[in-house]
């Protein structure tokens, strides 16, 4: 006598149930689902058309503050055009030191009109100071 395997554990009928074919929602191609409620041929078919449907809708008109060439943007956060313009305005010269390279906008005392472009150094020390170690450590100095 020969036992089947499966026997007692619900597998006894392991034959799928063929869903009729349809066409994916995100791309439109036909095919066969595995499921009754799958509408995506695939994952990355279904994030994508997500991703087109919540971020990709709507577009930013922007001017670009290094060039000042008009252009069109999807991301919310992106501020220049090209990535030439943004690596074009954080390079130059600190206000405080004078050495040229990578540079930081740091704000005076807090004040958005008193922005300036300091090296990473000077931020440092900046941001001490606006801190108050600086001054902490200079009274204790003094004492």
């Amino acid at each position: 006598m020969v036992a089947c395997v499966n026997w007692g554990f619900g597998m006894a009928n392991t034959a799928k149930k063929a869903y009729p074919r349809i066409k994916c929602r995100g791309c439109g191609i036909p095919f066969y689902p595995t499921r009754k409620n799958q509408v995506y041929h695939s994952d990355k078919c279904r994030e994508d058309h997500y991703k087109k449907i919540y971020y990709g809708q709507q577009e930013y008109q922007r001017t670009c503050p290094a060039c000042g060439k008009e252009f069109s943007t999807t991301d919310s956060q992106q501020i220049y055009c090209e990535p030439e313009c943004r690596k074009a305005a954080h390079t130059g010269e600190c206000a405080i030191c004078g050495k040229g390279g990578r540079m930081y906008g740091h704000r005076l005392n807090g004040c958005d009109e008193s922005r300036i472009n300091v090296c990473v150094k000077c931020l440092y020390m900046c941001k001490r100071i606006d801190a108050g170690y600086d001054r902490i450590y200079m009274d204790m100095k003094a004492q």
